[in-house]
């Protein structure tokens, strides 16, 4: 029993604070039990920040921290996308059929990444708000929880009753929990480029305007 509580405290603490896999490690082999290595695998991509290796794969990035220096990206979560879902058959089951690659599609590859930077360079002002308020920041419900904000306003402006809160929330709930699991097992299925990256890689040593 206490070997089983020290794997599942050392895979939550994996999850919450990624940046200090190390003490955990440590702690693991000073109680004799070896950490385990499913959540590594990811945690050590192809690509690495300075350099793209192979233009297929994802690539970590170096994030503004908030006071003058950066952080490089981990993939979090890596196990999600192998939970059971609530309404939906398993993830693995309904993956889509997957990226274009280099040099099979290079056509769609190169066409792809060049309408993403169009697309960004003609981003209005309007467009950037817009962009921002979706936009993933950690520490913040988005983008989920802007859905049950939306949910909020609904119950307000129709007045509803607890009864109907329960079960709108419990099915917004659960749809995004689903849409969450399918989303990270294609993700950890694919493994794959990012816009940023490939353009990175089509465009090296030019000037861009995005």
């Amino acid at each position: 029993m206490a070997i089983a509580v020290s794997h599942a405290a050392y895979g939550a603490l994996f999850d919450l604070f990624p940046g200090q896999v190390q003490l955990f490690d440590a702690l693991m082999d000073s109680l004799g039990l070896a950490p385990p290595k499913g959540e590594h695998d990811l945690d050590q991509p192809i690509n690495t920040p300075a350099e793209i290796r192979d233009p297929n794969r994802w690539q970590p990035v170096r994030l503004p921290d908030g006071h003058g220096g950066f952080i490089v990206q981990t993939f979090l979560g890596a196990q999600w996308g192998v939970v059971q879902p609530f309404a939906v058959a398993p993830a693995s089951e309904r993956r889509p059929s997957g990226p274009r690659r280099l040099p099979v599609d290079r056509y769609e590859y190169v066409r792809q990444s060049g309408e993403i930077l169009d697309l960004s360079a003609d981003l209005d002002d309007e467009r950037k708000v817009i962009a921002e308020y979706w936009a993933p920041n950690l520490g913040t419900e988005a983008p989920p929880g802007r859905w049950s904000e939306f949910a909020g306003f609904v119950s307000r402006r129709d007045r509803h009753t607890l009864t109907q809160d329960v079960v709108m929330f419990f099915a917004l709930s659960g749809a995004l929990l689903d849409a969450s699991i399918l989303a990270w097992d294609a993700k950890r299925a694919f493994d794959s480029v990012r816009p940023i990256t490939a353009i990175h890689f089509i465009l090296r040593g030019q000037k861009v305007r995005a």
